[in-house]
């Protein structure tokens, strides 16, 4: 979730913000039953942070991006690190 830019290149979404995101997205995407309160609770705090970063950090700088395509971003970056971190994560 960088972006690079010449001289000025710095991350949209800090290493934090990222795995704090992949810690929420591996609770209700890897979870066995995605209905129970755990992984719900978990979904709507990935979307919550997800939106903050957005509105704060990346509309304002990229005006081409929408919430879909940065929100659909985010999952496969969080999905990536995730099956880096645990092998038998479960791939799309």
């Amino acid at each position: 979730m960088a972006q690079e830019e010449s001289e000025s290149s710095h991350w949209v979404v800090s290493a934090d913000e990222l795995g704090r995101l992949t810690e929420l997205f591996i609770k209700f995407d890897g979870a066995l039953d995605p209905t129970a309160i755990e992984p719900r609770e978990a979904q709507i705090e990935f979307r919550k942070m997800l939106e903050i970063i957005y509105t704060e950090k990346v509309k304002p700088r990229f005006l081409s991006i929408d919430f879909n395509a940065f929100l659909r971003y985010a999952r496969i970056e969080c999905r990536q690190r995730a099956q880096s971190q645990f092998r038998q994560f479960p791939s799309p």
